[in-house]
């Protein structure tokens, strides 16, 4: 129940955004639109910073629900490039506002995250400390990020699985190089 009011909420300020702009969305137009009170927002996010928080790891979370492999972490990254493309409107207007430092958060972190997955799962015969793996997802995950940021910026026209190709190819052999060369 919870998991489906939060997304109601969520599809609701995604809808406002591309309709009224960013800027002009507030909670009670959000729980309006729902037919809802914003106590059940209140319920369910501290503010409109913690709806998007929730709208990206929820993202990532089914675009990447068992990373293991380059294959995997490639149809994660086709997946996750076109949810973009779905909410394009929402995607560039938080781009380019007081959303912009978050958006960035958000993709570094939620791609550290799976990165970390593949890492764990590459170096199950290296000797990594837990630093130095997490130094290679931060690495990795900032070319990674950057690369989508980029793609945004430029107006999402590169397809989501050009995108994602050119990424695997420069990330996981340089990844898996790293972590050989890193291990003690």
């Amino acid at each position: 129940m919870a998991a489906t009011t939060k997304l109601k909420l969520a599809n609701a300020f995604k809808e406002l955004v591309a309709a009224k702009g960013i800027k002009k969305v507030t909670i009670s137009d959000i729980t309006d639109e729902c037919n809802m009170n914003r106590q059940t927002f209140y319920y369910h996010f501290k503010d409109i910073y913690d709806l998007v928080e929730w709208l990206f790891k929820n993202a990532f979370k089914t675009a990447f629900p068992n990373v293991v492999d380059a294959e995997s972490w490639q149809n994660g990254c086709v997946e996750i490039c076109n949810k973009m493309l779905e909410d394009e409107e929402f995607i560039k207007q938080a781009f380019h506002s007081f959303l912009r430092e978050f958006l960035d958060q958000m993709v570094f972190m939620n791609i550290n995250d799976v990165l970390m997955e593949i890492i764990e799962n590459e170096s199950k015969d290296l000797n990594l400390d837990a630093k130095t793996k997490e130094l290679v997802a931060c690495y990795f995950s900032n070319a990674c990020g950057g690369m989508i940021l980029q793609w945004i910026y430029y107006g999402m026209k590169q397809s989501p699985a050009e995108l994602s190709k050119t990424m695997k190819e420069l990330t996981i052999p340089n990844l898996k190089a790293t972590l050989k060369r890193l291990a003690v």
